[in-house]
């Protein structure tokens, strides 16, 4: 049974919530931004702001999911405060395991990035 607030709504636990403050990310390289258990959880969304050493900042939405064989990531939404069709950075997810990993590509400049992410429990 889901146990639910006072208000009828389904209580979130707090190992489902985490918080991950100036992961530094180097110019045109991959790195791991977040690795969750893909035995425990089923999907994940990321709330992730990224700002460059020229003061463009990025704000996206993402989901990323998984079943038991492929990994996918999707952006919901994107913000900057930059002209034109360009961004701050890309993301990726794989499966690998036990685990999936999200990893982001600073795109042109070395970044800061902050995030949160919701886990979504396997039934």
């Amino acid at each position: 049974m889901i146990e639910q607030n006072y208000m009828g709504y389904p209580e979130i636990s707090q190992d489902s919530l985490a918080f991950k403050d100036n992961l530094l990310v180097h110019a045109a390289t991959s790195t791991v931004l977040d690795l969750f258990s893909a035995i425990e959880f089923r999907a994940a969304r990321y709330t992730i702001v990224t700002e460059n050493e020229i003061n463009q900042i990025e704000i996206n939405d993402l989901y990323v999911l998984h079943d038991d064989t492929d990994c996918y990531v999707r952006s919901l939404s994107s913000l900057n405060n930059i002209s034109g069709n360009t961004y701050v950075s890309q993301f990726s997810a794989e499966l690998t395991r036990d685990h999936v990993r999200l990893s982001i590509i600073s795109v042109g400049q070395r970044n800061r990035t902050q995030f949160h992410k919701i886990l979504i429990k396997r039934r």
